[in-house]
Order: structure tokens, then C-alpha cells, then sequence
């Protein structure tokens, strides 16, 4: 793993250049491909709430409980709901469409 609050720097195994920066908890803040870069948000508890990248913008939402409410790509919105047993019961896609 990577050193907290350092970056590290690689080729992968399409001979592009990656390189990495962490932050003081040793999460990933920031991913570099050859210039093309990609940054994560995390909330106070760790879980990532935001990917930004050249291609998509991803953003979740969570309750208290660390549980995911939705999921944001690109502007369009998956929503979760859950039972009173805690149970995820159904997904809601932009176009309004139900999964149960």
C-alpha cells in the first residue's frame, strides 16, 4: 500500500505512466494516466463519496449508516431505497424505472 501523504509512481502493462497521490489516511486523492487525471473525495468516515475523471463525474450519496442512497453518474441519478429491516428493496434509474 502507499505510504500516507505520499504518491507513487508506476508503468502498467500498457507502458503508460501512472502515477498516485494519497492522503494523510492513505486513500487514493488522485490518479495520473499518462495526463489524464482522476480525483476521489472521501467523507469523514472514509467512504468515497465523489470520482471525477475525464470521461465521468460519479458522486455517491450515503446515510449515516454508510449506505448508499444514490449514485450520481455524469448527471443522472440512481436512487436506493431501503425496508425497515434495512434490506435495499429497490433502484430508481433516471428514466423513473423501478428495480425491486
Amino acid at each position: 500500500m502507499h505510504a500516507a501523504g505520499r504518491g507513487t509512481r508506476r508503468s502498467n502493462a500498457l507502458g503508460q505512466s501512472v502515477s498516485y497521490a494519497c492522503d494523510a489516511r492513505g486513500q487514493i486523492t488522485a490518479k495520473d494516466v499518462d495526463g489524464a487525471l482522476t480525483s476521489y473525495e472521501y467523507s469523514t468516515l472514509g467512504a468515497m463519496t465523489r470520482a471525477t475523471g475525464p470521461d465521468a463525474d460519479i458522486l455517491w450519496e450515503r446515510d449515516a449508516m454508510g449506505r448508499g442512497l444514490s449514485e450520481t453518474v455524469n448527471g443522472r441519478r440512481l436512487t436506493i431505497r431501503y425496508d425497515a429491516a434495512g434490506q435495499r428493496f429497490a433502484r430508481t434509474a433516471p428514466v423513473s424505472a423501478v428495480t425491486e
